[in-house]
């Protein structure tokens, strides 16, 4: 009999140390997860202050540059799928960067990564995030891609990565017409692009 209660009293011990355990594991995971979203927070406010600041401009065009891509790639972005923005140049620019999403849409690649072309947002600046920086694109790169379900081609040497962090959608969607190149954002949109930021931070 005092065997069978010594076994039993051990079984509640180690039920016990588990369930203990248990708890540190959720109340761990339960600070990391709000330590995240402070920090995200304390990023998404900085970046809004920075838009504001720019914003404050009255006239000509901010410092804040935007970049013209083609859905789905833009909606992918948007989706943290494609962590970057593959081009065939490079740029000294760094900083905050407006997604304008072109006026063509590539429906067949859309398709293929499981979008509804009809659904895409064109021809409208529909995110903004940080281009943190911009490097020789790599085989890591397209596997990375390749794994998100972000690509449709095989490697391809010469390119460069955009690497974009922060990624914000903008809503709604604000419409323009993009260009080539970086895009001189003008003081009067990007106050109205702050205000969306800000509403969404």
């Amino acid at each position: 009999m005092s065997h069978q209660k010594g076994a039993l009293g051990a079984k509640r011990k180690v039920a016990a140390l588990k369930a203990a355990q248990t708890r540190r594991q959720r109340d761990a995971g339960r600070k990391a997860a709000r330590t995240k979203r402070l920090r995200e927070a304390a990023r998404n406010a900085a970046f809004t202050r920075k838009l504001n600041e720019q914003a404050m401009r009255r006239d000509g065009a901010s410092s804040v540059r935007a970049l013209t891509i083609r859905q789905p790639w833009a909606e992918l972005i948007l989706r943290r799928r494609k962590p970057y923005e593959l081009r065939g140049w490079s740029t000294k620019y760094r900083g905050p960067l407006i997604i304008h999403s072109a006026a063509r849409v590539d429906s067949a690649e859309a398709l293929q990564l499981d979008l509804n072309p009809d659904e895409l947002v064109s021809g409208a600046f529909v995110g903004i995030a940080v281009l943190a920086d911009v490097r020789k694109y790599t085989k890591a790169d397209h596997r990375i891609l390749k794994r998100n379900r972000a690509e449709t081609w095989g490697w391809s040497p010469g390119l460069f990565s955009w690497v974009l962090t922060n990624v914000r959608r903008l809503s709604p969607p604000v419409k323009a017409k993009g260009q080539l190149g970086l895009i001189k954002v003008s003081a009067p949109m990007l106050r109205r692009i702050a205000r969306l930021s800000n509403a969404r931070a």
